[in-house]
């Protein structure tokens, strides 16, 4: 098995465990389906479904929505995609200690990102 399957279904994982700890998002759909909190939820639940889907085929478009996700999610809910309790963290820095925890994240789909199209080229047959 490549570095690049690794890392993918390592993505895939930490997107479906932030989705599943997060999951009470969702009751915004159900108590208000017509509101901002509704519709964040609604892009969220599909970024994160987008982005499992195209990590574990290995595409490039699951790399581009794991991009907008971990902005996204960062932003808007903000959501821990490595469940790092932050209770260490001075609550005045808490947000930056997640932003930090999201941008390693980011930075490892990017290193798949690369990987993946790297891999391609070098694998005999394209197979990565």
């Amino acid at each position: 098995m490549t570095r690049t399957r690794w890392l993918t279904r390592l993505l895939a994982f930490l997107v479906l465990l932030a989705l599943v700890l997060y999951a009470k998002v969702f009751t915004l759909l159900i108590v208000e389906p017509v509101s901002l909190g509704a519709g964040v939820a609604l892009v969220y639940g599909a970024l994160s479904l987008v982005s499992i889907g195209g990590l574990l085929r290995r595409r490039v478009w699951g790399f581009y929505s794991l991009y907008a996700l971990v902005v996204f999610a960062t932003v808007m809910l903000s959501v821990a995609f490595i469940p790092l309790p932050l209770e260490f963290v001075p609550p005045q820095e808490r947000r930056i200690g997640l932003t930090v925890l999201n941008g390693v994240v980011f930075v490892l789909g990017v290193l798949g990102h690369y990987w993946a199209r790297y891999d391609a080229r070098v694998v005999p047959g394209g197979a990565a």
